[in-house]
């Protein structure tokens, strides 16, 4: 998929790469031509949300699996939806219920719980990919559905092999589901009306096709920065955070580092660490991703595993992310940055990032105890 990075004469000139941006620049967030979005997909890291539906009966948890006369053997349904700029309106709880409206065909609000996340590339490009399973208990059962119990999936069902290995973790036949109001549910028909209320000139077919072709000549991984600023207001911009953290006297301290004057979203402002995950990441994966952390803003030239949180999709003033949140301890280690008390972040911070840090210091607290 990657393209060639010797072949300097199938790079575009400066003055296409400021076309094409023009060309994106017109564009709303949520309506991409396909020639253009099949080229952001193969240059960037395409986030998804993946459901698996779930349900307790007779004390038992089984698993909604669809039925085939093609076949002998049930194949466990799973739903999966894009997770797209506008949802960060109500979360990543509407783009859950956006995927089960696929699969369903049904508006009830249904119970969520996270399982897992994984980085792999399939034929059109790398994708960032968030698993959840979903209570259906007190859903009717769809047609050419049925539902087996958990316990009776051969072990050898690539689905649960190879997509959801968690299901086969004994922590999930005690799951406890996070509740959904209706208002955290965006249905595909909000989500139509949103894009359509949306005015602006919209390029010609020919300025499309020629801002596409600029794109195919661009390396994998390799976006020039006029388009790279475009691209994160069309598309969600999967990020990978690594928070540091160390106790002191007691005390939970955080480190923060400073981004440069010139940054053109956050200036000057304290951040913790992170890197937006590349498609040319997904060949070590995320480790990939987390080393950069380490090499280039942290001064860290040995790998030491970093702790996992959990995944956070929110906005920020560049456009929609989602993010992969770790953290690192630190205790007994010196690194670039300045350390504040996790309860006195200085007010100078780049404010959408408090969630990450929050949530890190809730981990770090419980592994600790």
């Amino acid at each position: 998929m990657e393209q060639n990075p010797d072949n300097k004469s199938l790079m575009p000139t400066s003055e296409q790469i400021t076309q094409a941006a023009n060309v994106l620049a017109q564009l709303p967030t949520g309506q991409i031509p396909e020639e253009i979005s099949r080229e952001i997909e193969r240059l960037w890291v395409t986030s998804i949300v993946r459901v698996v539906p779930l349900r307790q009966s007779e004390g038992k948890l089984q698993v909604l699996c669809s039925t085939s006369q093609d076949s002998t053997m049930p194949s466990i349904d799973i739903a999966q939806t894009w997770i797209l700029p506008g949802d960060t309106e109500n979360g990543l709880g509407g783009t859950i219920q956006r995927a089960c409206h696929t699969m369903l065909g049904s508006n009830d609000t249904m119970p969520y719980k996270y399982l897992q996340s994984a980085f792999y590339e399939d034929e059109n490009g790398a994708k960032n990919v968030a698993t959840y399973c979903v209570d259906l208990t007190n859903i009717d059962t769809p047609a050419h559905s049925t539902w087996i119990n958990f316990d009776d999936i051969s072990s050898d069902n690539a689905i649960v092999d190879t997509i959801v290995p968690e299901l086969k973790n004994a922590f999930i036949k005690d799951v406890q589901f996070d509740e959904v109001t209706q208002e955290g549910y965006m249905t595909t028909q909000g989500i139509a009306s949103e894009q359509s209320d949306h005015e602006t000139q919209m390029p010609t077919s020919e300025q499309i096709t020629q801002a596409a072709k600029v794109l195919t000549q661009l390396q994998t991984g390799v976006v020039p920065l006029e388009i790279f600023h475009e691209i994160t207001r069309l598309w969600v911009t999967s990020i990978v955070e690594v928070v540091p953290l160390r106790i002191v006297d007691g005390k939970v301290q955080v480190l923060l580092l400073q981004r440069p004057d010139d940054d053109p979203n956050w200036p000057s402002m304290k951040h913790s660490p992170g890197t937006v995950l590349r498609a040319t990441d997904v060949t070590e994966g995320i480790p990939s991703a987390i080393s950069r952390i380490y090499n280039k803003e942290l001064g860290i030239e040995e790998w030491q595993e970093p702790q996992y949180v959990q995944p956070i999709f929110h906005q920020v003033n560049r456009g929609a992310e989602m993010a992969q949140v770790f953290y690192i301890d630190l205790t007994y280690q010196e690194v670039n940055g300045e350390w504040y008390d996790a309860d006195a972040l200085p007010k100078d911070i780049v404010d959408t990032q408090l969630s990450f840090i929050q949530a890190a210091v809730n981990k770090y607290t419980t592994d600790k105890q």
